[in-house]
Formats: structure tokens, sequence, C-alpha cells
């Protein structure tokens, strides 16, 4: 009996690469893990729902004690795991964001992957209030037009930072930055310019994933003509970070 061979390219410099995301969250992020755990990747991931590989924020709580603790590894006591996504960690007083520290991430695991998703500005506000608001634990009595608007500083300060330290020449020559942006590219062509290997036969089913799950008419209310003329101002001076070719700009 013949057995067949099939050619299945494999970038073998990418098998033991550490993956990152790096925000935003209701962005996809959801998607492009779960994506990756199709691919039999290992993906820790701080949503309760989500994971296979995780089922709560504790490993988002050993990186933040390891950001705490000098010359400290982030991901120390992590290293099986192949991706980090969300990793958050909820406080009285505020929720901390790990896609911050990319820096930091970036320099003590060079040649990695990183990922950034990203969705345009009023639609990622609207889909913030869409998790807040219903969630105690997750402070939606901040939630007002200040909070708002924190979003909004923060999504463009953000993507700026990304976005100017990936386009350093001695970064891009050792780590890749990859944006998604949903609707502009699916999770089986991010995985493709990743060089990582997901069989031909399996499809992402977006309609399964409650970013996509929201009315915008429904979360009007919170949005009034201060956070509008904000979002153009912002839009104005820096451009839009939802486009693939305000990522390539220097």
């Amino acid at each position: 009996m013949e057995i067949k061979k099939y050619d299945i390219i494999l970038d073998m410099n990418s098998l033991n690469k550490k993956i990152f995301h790096l925000g935003f969250l209701r962005s996809g992020s959801f998607i492009i893990a779960n994506t990756l755990e199709l691919a039999e990747k290992k993906i820790a991931y701080s949503r309760i729902q989500t994971s296979r590989s995780c089922f709560n924020q504790k490993l988002g709580i050993v990186m933040y004690n390891n950001l705490n603790e000098k010359n400290k590894i982030i991901i120390k006591e992590l290293e099986n795991y192949d991706g980090y996504f969300n990793l958050l960690s909820f406080f009285p007083e505020r929720i901390f964001y790990f896609e911050h520290y990319f820096k930091e991430m970036e320099t003590q695991n060079p040649g990695s992957q990183f990922i950034i998703t990203v969705r345009p500005i009023l639609e990622y506000v609207l889909s913030m209030i869409y998790l807040l608001k219903d969630s105690p634990m997750l402070y939606s009595k901040d939630l007002n037009t200040e909070k708002i608007i924190s979003w909004i500083d923060d999504y463009f300060e953000h993507s700026l930072n990304v976005r100017n330290y990936f386009n350093q020449s001695n970064i891009k020559k050792r780590s890749k930055l990859y944006v998604y942006i949903p609707g502009k590219i699916t999770p089986e062509e991010l995985l493709k310019r990743m060089k990582i290997y997901l069989y031909p036969n399996v499809k992402v089913d977006l309609k399964d994933f409650s970013e996509f799950k929201f009315i915008p008419e429904d979360y009007n209310i919170y949005i009034n003509d201060k956070i509008i003329k904000i979002i153009k101002e912002k839009l104005q001076k820096y451009g839009d970070p939802s486009t693939f070719e305000w990522w390539n700009q220097q």
C-alpha cells in the first residue's frame, strides 16, 4: 500500500516563538485566541468562558507580580504557554492592562510575534459599553462620559506607541507585529501571514463570538456631542488605526 506524501510547509523558526496580544479588548482577541487553539497552540487567556487552556485571571496576577519584581521575566512560571491574550488583573480601584507593557514583553522575548486587534473607534467604544454596562464586577458604576473619553485617549495613545515602537528598524529585525482588524482580514488569513499552520478544512465561525453581538443603536444613549467631537478631532490629528495603511506609516 502506497503512503501518500503531503507537502506541508512549516516555518521551523516559528515553532518556538511566543505570541503576545497587545490589545484591544472587544476587538477580536477572543476570535484569534480560539483560532490559535485550533492550530494546536496553548493560549493563556484570562476570561473564564473562553479558552480551554485557562479558566480565570490567575495567570494575569502572576504576570502582575512578575512586573513588580525587579529584573524578573514577565512570563516566568508561564513558559509552557505559546500565547498570552487579555491577561488582565482586576483590583478594587482599577483594571490592570498588560498590553501597556509591550516593550518589556518584546525586550524579554525577542523574535516573538505580537498581535494588536483594532476596531473603528466608535465601534470599539460601543462594544466596551456593551461589556461594562451590565457588569458590576467591571465597574459599570463608572460608565460615564469621562470613562468613555479615557478609552478614546488610550485607543489613540496605545496605537501610536505600538506602531512607533515596532516601526523601529532594530525592532523590525527581531520581532514582528501583526494587525487584526475584524472584517478586513479573516483569522485564517492572519495565521497564514504568521506562518502558523491551520488545517485547510478548519474554518472559524465568526457568528459564535460575542464581539459582534450588539446593536450600536442600543448604546447611543451613552454617546453625546462631546464624545463625538473628541473622536473627530483625534481622527483628524492622528489618523485611523482601524486601517492597515495607518499601521504601515512611519
